[in-house]
């Protein structure tokens, strides 16, 4: 791992790793001092922020990212609505409310 050029990170929270531990780092001095971390956009200031993470000396936003933070699977989804509370059998374009058999609720936007 000496030679990382990019580490990419889709934790929109990020939490504390253990960077230079002597006995277990995360990444090399190397990795902090010459990678670029892409991390999710509008997250740079909660990584800059955060024990390990804030060790990389590039955090930019990740220009490949694609705005896709979870996948629905239809066998998990209870019910679907308008936004005007219309029940729907299956996604349409535009808004859709979504209860989850977890008991989630999502908003879903569908091109």
């Amino acid at each position: 791992m000496r030679n990382l050029t990019t580490v990419v990170s889709d934790i929109l929270n990020p939490f504390p790793i253990d960077g230079r531990s002597k006995t277990n780092p995360t990444f090399s001095d190397n990795t902090f001092y010459n990678a670029t971390l892409l991390v999710p956009k509008g997250t740079i200031e909660k990584y800059k922020a955060t024990e390990g993470w804030k060790d990389f000396i590039f955090i930019e936003e990740n220009p490949n990212e694609t705005g896709i933070l979870s996948i629905l699977y239809d066998n998990d989804i209870r019910e679907i609505h308008s936004l005007y509370g219309e029940k729907y059998t299956t996604l349409s374009k535009g808004i859709n409310i979504i209860k989850m058999k977890n008991g989630t609720v999502k908003k879903v936007l569908v091109k």
